[in-house]
């Protein structure tokens, strides 16, 4: 098992607010007011899955407070619109 180093820990952390503050934006909430993101993605795979700072082309797509969320290897976060259930 590989002990994760305080810069793959801190952009994890980044890419993490990154998204909650996106989705707090869209949702008109406070980031707070969210449910935790543990319960939509585990934070440390996408954080592992991002670790590299090169252009991959990778990106992921999840669901998150009934919003499409899409983080790309650029650590752009993009936030869809409502999901119907």
């Amino acid at each position: 098992m590989t002990t994760p180093t305080p810069s793959t820990n801190s952009h994890r952390r980044d890419l993490t607010m990154a998204i909650t503050d996106a989705v707090a934006d869209a949702t008109d909430s406070e980031p707070l007011e969210l449910t935790p993101l543990y319960e939509a993605i585990d934070p440390d795979a996408l954080g592992a899955l991002f670790a590299g700072r090169e252009s991959t082309g990778k990106e992921i797509t999840f669901t998150y407070e009934g919003r499409r969320v899409t983080v790309t290897d650029k650590s752009q976060v993009i936030v869809g619109k409502e999901q119907s259930v």
